[in-house]
């Protein structure tokens, strides 16, 4: 019998099976749904079968290592109910509580780190491989479970859509651009993106200054993380005019008349997205992460006076940005009720370290700079976009955020010799190793979110269920406790 637990899981598969069975012909889109469905199916399994044992296992984990929890915890009247929680669920026979077990666990290491002592610390470092070794082994039991090969695809498509005027849309260039008056619009789609922009391929006819194909990029419903499209296309007209590969950016409205929303029209720029952080091809390319390298190295070399003083960032310390990310993305944390020691000692970290912001000259920083915001084109990045996250700050955080895709396409080392090669200042190792934190931290947060909705069955159908059931929170929590047992 299915208990509720089971509901999300259920109602992705009626949607992703439904959407099959009106597929017309089999194609690879019906087969990566397919793939997608019995996905769902291992993480059930998986979640019925091994996670039982496998949380026993964590909570053993923690009982040999509790003699030496007592002995560095310090004391209080607090710790000593925490020492006592900690006994009874490490009891042989208690009911196994794991996200009780998780929010101890976190507590102690937090308690541990205050303290600041060697054996303090070592002891800290060493639980936090709890909760990593569960993460580790309960994907490697999804991927024996599956014997599929994923097919890639982008998913955001479905809600990356908004239905409008398309004579509204004709006038506003018309009167936008008086020399296009045979211009006629001829088709448009929406093209799959992001949760807080609609994209739009525009097909123009009969034009005289403007191209063929247009973008738009436009503000979506409700709160977004990054600045909107009005702010951003000043930032991307100095961009562009600084030579670096930005879309040409042709007009903006600031109302929400014609769209909905505020919108850019911009160049279409040549090239394809391969992936995102957390789906990254096998490329095996030395040639493209040296070039994505390098074409970074630009965007961090354009003259902070011409990006003018109302850029995010602007008026305060490269450590201001980071503390304002951290706030933020911790409170969006914790309300995903998804207790963890990995998020818990990362947010903790990274705050205690945030000066180390500090000691490197500022740059026009990207913010979001993945696979996901890159055009690419024979082994060349020909376009980069998305700039809602750009800000003043440390470039140090645009090459940590890069790290896990720089490692999978070729090398991690390459990637930073090319960008050094450029002759542009090199952050220390220090900033770059808290960057990687902190950008798997952000990221990770998000699949949090997704993750939460999910459980509560209010986020299912195909974009929500690639993220669960491509086990993308495992990895997560693997990254930042790969990037916390560097910094600890």
């Amino acid at each position: 019998m299915m208990d509720k637990n089971s509901l999300p899981y259920l109602h992705s598969l009626q949607q992703i099976l439904a959407s099959v069975i009106n597929t017309v012909e089999e194609n690879a889109d019906a087969t990566m749904r397919l793939d997608l469905a019995k996905r769902l199916l291992d993480l059930m399994i998986v979640q019925r079968g091994l996670e039982p044992s496998l949380q026993k296992d964590c909570i053993a984990k923690l009982a040999n290592k509790l003699a030496e929890v007592e002995k560095l915890l310090p004391v209080s009247n607090a710790n000593e109910i925490l020492l006592e929680d900690l006994r009874i669920i490490c009891e042989p026979e208690a009911r196994v509580n794991f996200d009780r077990f998780l929010e101890l666990v976190a507590n102690v290491q937090r308690e541990l780190f205050i303290q600041n002592s060697l054996g303090s610390q070592a002891l800290c470092k060493s639980l936090l491989s709890i909760e990593a070794d569960y993460c580790l082994q309960r994907s490697a039991a999804l991927e024996a479970e599956n014997n599929l090969t994923p097919t890639a695809i982008d998913t955001s498509a479905a809600r990356n859509a908004r239905r409008f005027n398309t004579e509204d849309m004709l006038h506003f260039i018309h009167e936008r651009f008086p020399e296009e008056t045979d211009a006629t619009i001829t088709n448009t789609s929406f093209i799959a993106g992001g949760y807080s922009k609609f994209t739009m391929d525009i097909t123009l006819a009969n034009t005289t200054s403007l191209p063929s194909n247009i973008i738009l990029r436009g503000d979506a419903d409700g709160a977004f993380g990054g600045m909107s499209v009005v702010d951003e296309y000043s930032l991307i007209e100095s961009v562009y005019s600084s030579g670096v590969s930005a879309p040409k950016p042709f007009a903006l409205d600031s109302s929400d008349k014609v769209f909905g929303s505020p919108f850019i029209l911009m160049e279409k720029m040549p090239g394809e997205c391969l992936g995102h952080m957390y789906n990254i091809p096998d490329l095996q390319s030395v040639s493209l992460v040296s070039d994505i390298a390098v074409k970074l190295a630009a965007v961090h070399h354009i003259p902070l006076k011409k990006l003018g003083s109302e850029i995010n960032g602007a008026n305060s310390r490269s450590s201001d940005m980071a503390l304002k990310w951290i706030t933020a993305s911790e409170a969006s944390w914790k309300a995903t009720n998804l207790p963890s020691t990995a998020f818990t000692m990362a947010f903790e970290w990274l705050r205690c370290h945030a000066d180390l912001y500090d000691s490197s000259p500022r740059a026009l920083v990207h913010g979001d700079y993945g696979l996901n915001n890159l055009l690419i084109e024979d082994d060349r990045v020909t376009g980069i976009l998305d700039w809602e996250h750009a800000h003043i700050g440390n470039p140090a955080y645009d090459l940590g955020y890069f790290h896990p895709m720089a490692a999978a396409l070729a090398s991690w080392p390459s990637f930073l010799d090319a960008y050094a090669n450029t002759g542009i200042h090199m952050p220390d190792e220090k900033q770059i190793d808290y960057s990687i934190l902190l950008g798997a931290t952000r990221v990770g947060v998000m699949l949090c979110q997704v993750m939460s909705a999910f459980n509560s069955d209010q986020e299912t159908g195909i974009a929500a269920t690639t993220g669960i059931a491509g086990d993308y929170y495992d990895v997560a929590v693997l990254r930042i406790s790969n990037a916390l047992e560097k910094v600890l």
